[in-house]
C-alpha cells in the first residue's frame, strides 16, 4: 500500500513537472527580460529552467530533456543550430565513450570481479577490514568506470558476503544487520568518492573540464585533475570508513570464519586468469598509465586524453582473444550497451552552459553576488555552492 502511494506521488510529480516547465517558458518569453539583460539571455534562462524542472521531476527521460537546446535555442534566438549541436560532439564526450568501452570490456571478461575479490582476500576478513576492502575496491573501479556501473558491479559481491553471516535460520542478528547496512552504504559512498579522483570518474568532472576549456580556454588534463582529485578522494574515503565503522554501524563481534570461506570460494569460482581477462588488464593499464604520464610524453607523442581513450577503445575491438572463433576483447553486441543517454546528457549540459556564458546570462547572474565581495571567502564559496 505504501509503495503504491509512493508510486502515485512520483507519477503526480512527473505530471506536474510536464506541464509546469512549458508554462514557465511561456510566461518568461511573453513577459520579456528584466532591465540589463538581453532577450537571448532571458530565453536561455527560460530553457534552462524548463530543463531543470523536467530533469528534477523526470517528466521526460533525462537524455530526452538534454536534447531541448537543439530544438529550442534556434527557435528562441539563443543560438544557431550548428553552434548548439557542436556541444554534443565535444571531445570530452568521446573521452567518456572510450572509457565506457574499456569498462565494458572489463565487465565482459569479469576483470572487475577478480580485482574486488583479490583486494578482499588481501585485506582481511574482520568487519572493518571487509568494509574497508570493499571501499578501496569500489573506489578504484569508480576511478575508471561510472559510479552507477561500479555500484552495480560491487553490490552483488557485497550481498553475497552478507549472506555468509546469516545464521542457520536465515536471519541476521543485530551485529549482522549493522554490518549489512554499513557494507551497502560503503559501496555507494566509495563509488561516489572514487569518481572524484579522475577526469572520467563521474560526469560532473568531465562537464567542468569541458566548460572551462570551451568558455575560458583553460585545459584541465587527466594528470592535472588526478593531482588534486586523488588526494581529496583519499581523505574522503578514510573519513567515510571511520564514520561507518567507528560511529554509525559498529559490528565488531561477527564470526569471521564463514566470511573468509565464502570469499575464498567466490575467488576460486573465477578460476585461473583467462586470455581475455589478461589482455583486458594489460589494455586498461596501458591506457591508465598513458593518461597519467601524458605530460611527460606529450613532447614526443602529441596525444590528448580523448585520443588516448579512443585508441584504447578501438584497440579493444582489434585485439584478438581467439582468432579461430573471431573473438575479440570487445564486440558491438557488448558495446551497444554503452550508456548513450549519459553522452547525450553531457551534450545538453554543455550546450546549456555555453549559451548561459555567451548570451551574458552568466555575467548577469554573477552580478547578483556582487555584494558578496564584502563577505569572507568561505562565505562566498558556500553561497555559490549552495546556489
Amino acid at each position: 500500500m505504501a509503495q503504491t502511494e509512493a508510486e502515485g506521488a512520483y507519477g503526480s510529480g512527473r505530471t506536474i513537472g510536464l506541464f509546469t516547465g512549458p508554462v514557465i517558458v511561456l510566461v518568461m518569453v511573453l513577459s520579456g527580460p528584466p532591465d540589463g539583460l538581453d532577450s537571448s539571455a532571458w530565453h536561455a534562462a527560460a530553457v534552462g529552467l524548463l530543463m531543470a524542472v523536467w530533469w528534477i521531476t523526470e517528466a521526460l527521460p533525462i537524455p530526452a530533456t538534454a536534447l531541448l537546446p537543439l530544438a529550442l535555442f534556434p527557435l528562441l534566438g539563443v543560438g544557431a543550430f550548428k553552434a548548439t549541436a557542436s556541444s554534443y560532439a565535444h571531445p570530452l564526450i568521446f573521452l567518456f565513450m572510450g572509457g565506457f568501452v574499456i569498462a565494458l570490456a572489463m565487465e565482459r571478461w569479469n576483470l572487475h570481479r577478480r580485482i574486488a575479490l583479490s583486494l578482499l582476500s588481501a585485506i582481511g576478513t574482520g568487519p572493518r577490514s571487509i568494509i574497508g576492502g570493499f571501499m578501496i575496491a569500489t573506489a578504484l573501479l569508480s576511478m575508471w568506470v561510472s559510479n552507477t556501473a561500479t555500484t552495480l558491479m560491487m553490490l552483488p559481491i557485497g550481498l553475497s558476503v552478507v549472506d555468509l553471516i546469516r545464521d542457520r535460520g536465515g536471519a541476521l542478528d543485530r551485529d549482522g544487520k549493522q554490518f549489512a547496512v554499513a557494507l551497502v552504504v560503503a559501496i555507494a559512498y566509495a563509488a561516489t568518492i572514487g569518481g572524484l579522483a579522475t577526469l572520467i570518474g563521474t560526469p560532473p568532472n568531465a562537464f567542468l573540464a569541458g566548460y572551462m576549456g570551451q568558455n575560458h580556454g583553460i585545459e584541465i588534463g587527466f594528470a592535472q585533475w588526478m593531482a588534486l582529485g586523488l588526494p581529496v578522494a583519499l581523505v574522503l574515503l578514510i573519513a567515510a570508513w571511520l564514520l561507518l565503522t567507528k560511529v554509525t554501524c559498529r559490528a565488531d563481534d561477527l564470526a569471521q570464519g564463514p566470511i573468509q570461506d565464502g570469499i575464498a570460494r567466490a575467488h576460486g569460482e573465477l578460476g585461473p586468469i583467462g586470455r581475455g581477462e589478461a589482455l583486458t588488464a594489460l589494455l586498461f593499464l596501458a591506457v591508465a598509465l598513458t593518461w597519467m604520464f601524458r605530460p611527460l610524453i606529450d613532447d614526443v607523442v602529441p596525444l590528448n586524453d580523448t585520443a588516448i581513450a579512443l585508441i584504447g577503445a578501438v584497440a579493444a575491438f582489434a585485439i584478438p582473444v581467439d582468432l579461430k572463433t573471431r573473438s575479440f576483447l570487445m564486440d558491438w553486441s557488448h558495446a551497444a550497451r554503452l550508456p548513450w543517454g549519459i553522452l547525450i546528457l553531457f551534450g545538453g549540459g554543455l550546450s546549456l552552459a555555453g549559451a548561459i556564458q555567451e548570451t551574458g546570462l552568466a555575467h548577469w547572474l554573477g552580478g547578483l553576488f556582487a555584494e558578496g565581495g564584502a563577505l569572507p571567502l568561505i562565505a562566498v564559496l558556500l553561497l555559490i555552492t549552495g546556489m
